[in-house]
């Protein structure tokens, strides 16, 4: 399960949020559709897709600059600099880092929509990798 992406002549990769507003509704539709049930991911799942495997806070390493995520660049974290906002989304691939599972964007660009709520640890979190 995914983002859905705009789709018009010119090939937009851009993620349309939109979509996860209707998300409550997605499972009815959807295991109608394939058999099969869908949900959300928790937090912790989230966390472990995005890292993929590190233990680091980003899969690319200790911080978070704008020339490696779409996010708000007027915030640092770690020893990162200030950057660049850009107030929108970005298309799917457009910092060309992929982490160790190929994913793309899975830091910044959209809300992170979750079954759960954020952990300062995933002590009793939905689910634990």
């Amino acid at each position: 399960m995914g983002v859905k992406y705009s789709d018009d002549s010119t090939g937009d990769r851009t993620p349309q949020s939109g979509w996860l507003r209707t998300y409550g509704r997605r499972d009815a539709r959807l295991s109608q559709y394939t058999g099969r049930d869908y949900r959300l991911p928790s937090e912790a799942e989230w966390e472990y897709a995005c890292r993929a495997r590190t233990t680091k806070p980003f899969h690319f390493g200790e911080t978070i600059t704008t020339d490696l995520a779409n996010y708000n660049g007027n915030s640092t974290f770690g020893e990162g600099h200030k950057g660049e906002y850009r107030e929108q989304t970005t298309p799917v691939g457009s910092f060309q880092v992929a982490n160790a599972f190929g994913l793309f964007d899975m830091h910044g660009n959209v809300w992170e929509w979750c079954a759960d709520h954020w952990h300062d640890s995933y002590e009793g979190a939905a689910w634990t990798p």
